[in-house]
């Protein structure tokens, strides 16, 4: 009963841990002292220099509209906010090693072998940031960051859902409460 009892935590515990690396991490930051109230319209900084290659750019813009959409916000060719975005990519390399050894129990004399297998596992990491930023007054009130862990050969449903996941959980802190 104990082993399968550690055995399912463990198995929960591997679960959640794979869960959390495939979301992003957002962090938001904000002007406490702005009405959000007063920001009802919206569009984008002419001539964003994102970082992203025009088919990701297209993709996180249709994800961005969609979103401020659904929570009552409109597109004005007079906005109160503009949007600015932008991708800044890294690499995480993670030096790990494989354990083996062999080992005897229940004699006098013990022993063992020990080896250890080096895993370099390198990872890409995407931080966007978005930006809102007041037009009247061209400050920067709201911002969100998020930091996303990419997968080699994404297909281009993947990179829409990515960019598509990135706007919701992103814009989810906004306004803030």
């Amino acid at each position: 009963m104990k082993r399968t009892w550690l055995f399912l935590s463990g198995l929960l515990a591997v679960l959640l841990l794979a869960a959390a690396c495939g979301s992003p991490k957002i962090y938001t930051d904000y002007d406490e002292t702005k009405d959000f109230k007063t920001y009802q319209s919206f569009n984008f900084y002419e001539g964003i220099k994102s970082g992203l290659d025009t088919l990701d750019q297209k993709r996180l813009q249709r994800a961005l509209v969609k979103n401020l959409e659904e929570k009552g916000f409109s597109r004005s060719k007079h906005p109160d906010f503009l949007i600015n975005y932008y991708a800044d990519f890294t690499k995480e390399t993670n030096h790990n090693s494989l354990g083996i050894s062999i080992g005897a129990i229940g004699s006098p004399v013990g022993g063992n072998i020990a080896s250890g297998i080096p895993i370099t596992n390198n990872r890409k990491i995407m931080n966007v940031t978005i930006e809102l930023i007041d037009a009247q007054e061209n400050t920067l009130y709201w911002q969100g960051v998020a930091e996303v862990r990419l997968k080699h050969n994404r297909t281009p449903e993947d990179r829409t859902r990515l960019f598509t996941t990135i706007a919701e959980k992103t814009l989810r802190e906004y306004p803030p409460k």
